[in-house]
């Protein structure tokens, strides 16, 4: 992949660190400039599918600078969810519109290929299983549902939490669902039950959850700018507080599980082992970041800005063939450097919950 450094005319400061970077979207460009709300890499890490404040669902080629494939639009409200099935073929969106849809990529302006029916509210998050076989959605009701992915009949659905669920994603062995919500609230779920296997509270919103390669660990940002790393049982592994000034919208463990990345609105993004805080960052005085996502690895991050910049970012630190420093286990934290927070505190927080 051909990288560029990226600077926006007026970005002079000489104290702006500049990394690998490549905009495969352009601002200017007629055609897109409404926000950019949500983003996500496919399994390969060769396309990239992003949903627009404009109702639409878009598909770029990572490696080049081509004009975004136009997949469709939603009814009439902001795409807030996206994901791609595991073999790249389909997205699934999700809208304020309370829609979600499947879409064939390939297939630009053919409208969707299937609905999924039955959101009352918001569609705020969305997952597809590694074995293709299950959808779960997350909805502003706090409710999430579970789909057939061949029938897209719903399964079941789970919670009742009433406050809207941010952030899904299926272990990589698809039993297990991790899910966070505005209400402070990790929940690992068995698939098959929809029983809780754990929840573990955060001291803010939980924007963002990722499985380790091997299941074992999960990985969370929040909005006030934490990062988490959770044991499947509920045991607090490692905690970097303030480890971004803004809120966190992306999170992602390398390969090898042996760094983890996170990346934040304020521009930053943040690449760690569990005894080390920040290894390296990224920063650019630009659009606010609205949403962030790392491909399967972190080897690339895919930013989207307020004005319709999408850019991808070339993280090497993330590669498994450079060993961390030290390599040392994780951090396990004491249970008294634990912020306590409280199920009470949390429900009264102005979340509406």
């Amino acid at each position: 992949m051909a990288m560029r450094r990226e600077m926006r005319k007026g970005d002079d400061d000489p104290s702006t660190t500049y990394h690998n970077s490549e905009r495969i979207s352009d601002p200017t460009d007629s055609q897109l400039t409404c926000s950019v709300t949500c983003i996500t890499f496919s399994p390969s890490g060769s396309l990239v599918a992003g949903g627009l404040e404009d109702a639409s669902v878009r598909v770029w080629e990572r490696d080049n600078t081509a004009q975004a494939e136009i997949l469709g639009y939603h009814i009439r409200d902001t795409v807030q969810a996206i994901t791609f099935s595991p073999d790249g073929a389909f997205v699934l969106s999700g809208s304020l519109d309370r829609t979600a849809f499947i879409w064939a990529v390939g297939q630009p302006s053919a409208g969707p290929v299937a609905e999924l029916v039955g959101h009352q509210e918001a569609v705020t998050a969305a997952a597809w299983s590694p074995d293709g076989l299950h959808i779960v959605t997350g909805s502003e009701d706090g409710s999430m549902r579970l789909w057939d992915a061949k029938t897209q009949e719903q399964i079941a659905e789970w919670g009742s939490l009433i406050v809207p669920i941010l952030s899904l994603a299926f272990s990589p062995d698809g039993r297990r669902v991790a899910s966070g919500s505005a209400g402070h609230l990790l929940r690992i779920w068995d698939r098959d039950s929809g029983q809780t296997i754990s929840s573990s509270m955060h001291t803010a919103a939980v924007n963002a959850v990722s499985f380790s390669p091997d299941g074992s660990r999960v990985l969370c940002g929040s909005q006030d700018g934490s990062v988490w790393i959770w044991g499947n049982s509920g045991s607090l592994l490692s905690l970097k507080l303030k480890s971004h000034q803004g809120r966190v919208l992306g999170v992602g463990f390398s390969a090898d599980s042996s760094r983890v990345a996170s990346g934040a609105s304020d521009g930053t993004l943040n690449i760690w082992s569990p005894s080390i805080n920040e290894i390296n960052a990224i920063h650019e005085r630009s659009a606010d970041v609205t949403c962030l996502a790392f491909s399967p690895h972190g080897l690339h991050a895919a930013r989207g800005h307020s004005d319709g910049t999408i850019i991808i970012d070339e993280l090497p630190e993330m590669s498994p063939g450079i060993p961390p420093d030290e390599a040392s286990p994780p951090e396990v934290v004491h249970p008294a450097e634990v912020p306590e927070v409280s199920l009470e505190a949390a429900h009264n927080d102005g979340q509406g919950c």
